[in-house]
């Protein structure tokens, strides 16, 4: 554990990276998000332009200013579909090029609505905007940079978090180094408990070992002292049967056992000389 707990370490802080982090880049994803919930307003401010020029009595003199309005509209259309295109990963090369060069023609052509010049790529001279046409242009041109930021970061920025990418990468380097330090410690586990086990049984069986001494000690140890209480016991129904040819076997165990056998032993020659002595007074 203290050899490779900072292999888990690293691995823990990456595992918490992924777990936290999104797999998106957040700026990415909210220039996607902003695009994919506000074009429809800027499609509408453009389309309120146009609508001002076509209520003209003179509509027919801004026939230019008109075509290069309903231009934006489309060019808008494409910009919106290049920068979902980009973020579906479908064509990045390309399709950032198109995007670049569609941003830079609405932008251009934004400027020559509001204040007069040549257009592009027809060449033709744009007059400045009349004042009710300025209006609206001032708002759709304030949502344009809006969407224009968004736009450049769809363009700058990359599509991925490259923390979370980094952490996924460390994680996947670095998996199967974990798992051979958790089998490292698993086996190191499982022998001290193949150590601790076998100790047990050693000690369960000295135990049992000492417990059969123990046994045997003890029965041997009765039998020695119930020996000469049996044989006392034997003698002593022989005596009241009037056997006084018997003698009592005296144990050497320097205990009480010995003294009673002893006495047994005297009690019996004492008897049989009495009983002798009763027999030959009867005789003479």
């Amino acid at each position: 554990f203290e050899k490779n707990k900072y292999i888990w370490k690293i691995f823990k802080d990456n595992a918490q990276v992924v777990e936290t982090e999104n797999r998106l880049n957040p700026a990415y994803s909210n220039a996607i998000s902003y695009i994919r919930v506000h074009n429809e307003d800027l499609l509408e401010l453009i389309g309120k332009m146009v609508t001002v020029y076509d209520t003209f009595p003179n509509a027919s003199g801004y026939a230019h200013e008109i075509n290069i309005a309903g231009r934006q509209r489309m060019l808008f259309q494409k910009i919106t579909k290049y920068a979902f295109s980009i973020a579906a990963g479908e064509k990045t090369e390309e399709e950032r090029k198109k995007l670049d060069e569609a941003i830079q023609l609405f932008e251009y052509s934004g400027k020559i609505l509001l204040n007069g010049g040549e257009s592009i790529p027809w060449g033709g001279m744009m007059k400045p905007a009349p004042v009710s046409v300025k209006n609206e242009q001032k708002k759709y041109y304030k949502k344009w940079r809006e969407f224009k930021n968004m736009l450049q970061i769809i363009l700058t920025q990359p599509k991925n978090n490259q923390t979370f990418l980094n952490s996924i990468h460390y994680l996947e380097n670095k998996n199967g180094d974990l798992l051979d330090i958790s089998n490292k410690i698993t086996n190191a586990l499982t022998t001290l408990s193949i150590q601790k086990a076998s100790r047990l049984r050693i000690i369960l069986n000295i135990m049992l070992g000492i417990d059969l001494f123990i046994l045997v000690l003890g029965l041997l140890l009765a039998d020695r002292i119930s020996r000469p209480i049996r044989n006392l016991t034997k003698s002593a129904k022989k005596l009241g049967e009037g056997d006084f040819n018997q003698h009592i076997l005296i144990p050497h165990t320097h205990d009480e056992v010995e003294e009673l056998s002893l006495s047994f032993e005297m009690m019996i020659r004492s008897e049989e000389r009495r009983v002798g002595k009763e027999c030959r007074a009867r005789w003479s």
